[in-house]
């Protein structure tokens, strides 16, 4: 029971960002004693700290708890074959580390970040590739299969998790938390290649070989989707761009299409997905946004609310 009143509270104060005692057992449910005997053992361990706030009745300052900034450090990389971004976000939000580095000093960076945060655990790594175990898959067409693997990732303690997610499925994940009336959402980007990030009933669809998406790899007239999109004819990617939403639209029947680094102009993609929706019968909205970058993190940050959700974190 002390443990599920634990994980209550935190869950509590995970959606309100801080909270007085009254107001924690009047939305847990528990006593009053309850509520301050698991806050004085959260912040024995330091996962909970005070803050005072004016109050009108008497001026006296009524004191108020939230998640300390460093609780439960979870670590993020957003991997690029060039550069790669590695962040160390704790379980309330706040970012504790930031770097943007070459790929190749990953490896060093990421052990000495381990040694300096012991209370990591779990490590999430966003990739722009098919996930396999310890690295991902990727390629220009189905013949061309190249494998990166994380070489670091021997290092690492097997008390840290660790998941190696689609960055478009992470993207996906965190457009998610911004509409939450929208069950079914696709994310799709018409980048270099063409991918999607599938949402079913608010859970990241990945299908059994973490396949689903790979719309590049699709052959449309003799070519694979993203050699198509790669080409300087603006009418050739607009009718290529076209089949992809209506693929999707008709595959899927998502609320909500999200799309990103589209090669299009805004003007274009907007005429698109209006033409599309009217050949459709469709009534999906459809959105463009430049914030991939964010979202992949904002989308780690939910899968690393639910993994302690779901199971804690020891050290937590």
């Amino acid at each position: 029971m002390k443990k599920y009143n634990e994980r209550l509270l935190i869950e509590f104060l995970l959606s309100c960002s801080n909270a007085t005692k009254a107001e924690i057992s009047e939305k847990t449910g528990m006593s009053i004693t309850t509520v301050r005997t698991q806050l004085q053992a959260l912040m024995d361990k330091e996962a909970v700290c005070t803050m005072g706030e004016p109050e009108s009745i008497g001026g006296r300052p009524a004191e108020k708890y939230a998640l300390s900034s460093s609780y439960a450090p979870f670590l993020f990389i957003d991997f690029g074959f060039a550069k790669s971004t590695v962040i160390v976000q704790s379980l309330s939000g706040k970012k504790l580390v930031e770097q943007v580095l070459r790929t190749e000093q990953i490896e060093a960076v990421i052990i000495a970040l381990l040694d300096q945060f012991s209370q990591i655990e779990l490590i999430e790594i966003a990739v722009p590739g098919i996930p396999v175990e310890q690295g991902f898959l990727y390629g220009e067409n189905l013949d061309e299969k190249k494998t990166y693997h994380f070489d670091f990732l021997s290092q690492v303690s097997e008390t840290i998790s660790v998941e190696v997610i689609n960055d478009l499925n992470l993207c996906a994940f965190g457009q998610l938390q911004k509409y939450p009336a929208v069950e079914h959402l696709v994310y799709l980007s018409f980048g270099d290649c063409v991918g999607t990030g599938i949402i079913i009933d608010r859970k990241l669809y990945t299908g059994y070989q973490a396949f689903a998406g790979e719309i590049g790899l699709l052959n449309y007239e003799g070519h694979v989707i993203d050699e198509w999109l790669r080409t300087s004819d603006d009418n050739q990617r607009e009718a290529v761009i076209r089949y992809v939403l209506e693929l999707v639209s008709l595959l899927l029947s998502p609320q909500m299409i999200i799309i990103s680094e589209c090669r299009l102009s805004e003007k274009a993609i907007e005429m698109v997905s209006e033409e599309v929706n009217k050949r459709i019968w469709s009534e999906q909205q459809i959105v463009l946004t430049k914030e991939a970058e964010g979202d992949r993190l904002s989308g780690a940050y939910r899968q690393a609310v639910n993994n302690f959700m779901e199971k804690g974190w020891t050290e937590a």
